[in-house]
């Protein structure tokens, strides 16, 4: 395994290759009308606030994000750190070891508001959602039965090859089985 620096996570090398094999045969699959993206080496989006600037104006160890931004976000972490609670308030269920579970403070960006701490995957979801609806002028509904249609979609066949099992199927099965080389 090794750690990638660009998504910050640990990938296995087999696993790697085949996802670089499946996005290059899923390009192929793309619009043509599909807008290219436009890169530069002296402009950045802000992780933040979303607004495009020079670099040299972004943090200098993470080129992502305005100071200001990023101190911006500390301080409104800090006001809602001691309003978290035991369980997600998008799910209703525990929060969890998992990545996907853990609690992250969830509040509208257009009103500035609180809304609780919930699951990170819940969090994801939840701006994605309403990226997809401010772009495409849906309601929750509409976005709900767009959903439902592409879900019940049935794909195409073009190679996509399945990850290897690699590793082990828990944590705990993977601390047992290493524990005694760690």
């Amino acid at each position: 395994m090794y750690y990638d620096k660009r998504n910050a996570f640990y990938k296995h090398r087999e696993c790697s290759s085949i996802s670089s094999k499946n996005s290059r045969k899923l390009g192929k699959f793309k619009p043509l009308d599909c807008p290219k993206r436009n890169y530069s080496s002296e402009i950045g989006k802000c992780y933040h606030c979303k607004g495009y600037d020079l670099k040299s104006k972004f943090n200098r160890t993470t080129q992502r994000t305005h100071i200001n931004c990023q101190n911006a976000k500390a301080r409104n972490q800090h006001k809602m750190t001691p309003h978290k609670t035991n369980t997600c308030a998008f799910t209703g269920l525990p929060f969890g070891q998992k990545s996907e579970m853990k609690p992250v403070g969830d509040h509208d960006h257009d009103t500035l508001l609180y809304r609780g701490h919930i699951w990170a995957s819940a969090n994801r979801l939840e701006g994605a959602a309403k990226f997809i609806m401010d772009e495409a002028g849906w309601t929750v509904d509409e976005l709900c039965d767009a959903l439902k249609s592409y879900l019940a979609k049935p794909g195409i066949d073009i190679g996509l090859e399945p990850y290897p099992q690699l590793g082990f199927p828990t944590f705990e099965e993977a601390q047992q089985h290493y524990g005694h080389q760690i």
